[in-house]
């Protein structure tokens, strides 16, 4: 729950508590409480060991200045939280102090339900050690230390069904809202993310060689992607005929 309310803080404003209580009471709710639900559900904020803070901070100072997702920062703190608070609980005070055996114990009892989750919070350990070792507060490259989690696996894409895409093509050509129309067909002939569609701006589109030209919302990465007349023609149609005026 403090995971989902910390990625979505931008649109909830000042409704956040309101909103983080609702969550939880269901909660309760949905494990069988149905008549002790706490009156107030305290924020247990885990912190960084003091030792640790100073290069922790620099890390992630470096992680924004490189334009790194609101999102992957988020899971950068929660991997290194488990990291660092589990070497404080040895009795690790100091990066200099930690061994390659400190960090196999680590990775014995740091537990995941899902290889892809292991192998997520490995890589962001894995790339604090690098920045550790690269700054010359640690002298030897513990970053090799860090085990590789295999998690390839084949994966059916997840696709329309047939009856799906009849009802999604029927809606296209049915609805009035001129804006529902070019939302649609980006998504479903482009595969654009849709906080990369509701983020394009007139710069991003290029009338005449049929792309839009964005940076990815959740990897910073710039791609160019090519869409067909019909993705033109309905959002040209939104832009010209139902679009509010406005110079933005």
């Amino acid at each position: 729950v403090n995971k989902f309310l910390f990625l979505q803080k931008d649109k909830l404003g000042n409704n956040i508590e309101v909103k983080r209580r609702t969550l939880l009471v269901i909660n309760e709710i949905l494990n069988g409480n149905m008549e002790n639900i706490p009156a107030v559900f305290s924020f247990k904020k885990e912190i960084f060991p003091s030792w640790a803070l100073e290069a922790v901070e620099a890390y992630k100072a470096m992680r924004i200045k490189n334009r790194i997702a609101e999102s992957t920062l988020f899971m950068d703190n929660s991997s290194l939280l488990r990291f660092c608070n589990f070497l404080n609980s040895i009795g690790i005070t100091s990066f200099t102090k930690v061994t390659r055996q400190n960090i196999k114990e680590f990775n014995i009892q740091d537990k995941h339900s899902t290889v892809e989750g292991k192998a997520a919070y490995n890589n962001r350990i894995k790339g604090f050690l690098e920045f550790l070792y690269e700054e010359k507060i640690i002298k030897q490259d513990l970053a090799i230390s860090i085990p590789v989690m295999s998690c390839v696996r084949i994966k059916p894409p997840t696709i329309l069904t047939e009856e799906e895409e009849a009802k999604l093509n029927n809606y296209i050509d049915t609805t009035t809202s001129l804006r529902d129309r070019a939302l649609l067909k980006i998504a479903s002939q482009t595969g654009m993310r849709s906080i990369d569609i509701v983020t394009l701006t007139f710069d991003s589109i290029d009338w005449e060689n049929k792309t839009f030209r964005i940076i990815q919302k959740k990897t910073n990465v710039e791609i160019i992607l090519p869409f067909s007349n019909g993705v033109g023609n309905a959002l040209y149609e939104y832009i010209t005929k139902e679009r509010p005026k406005k110079e933005s």
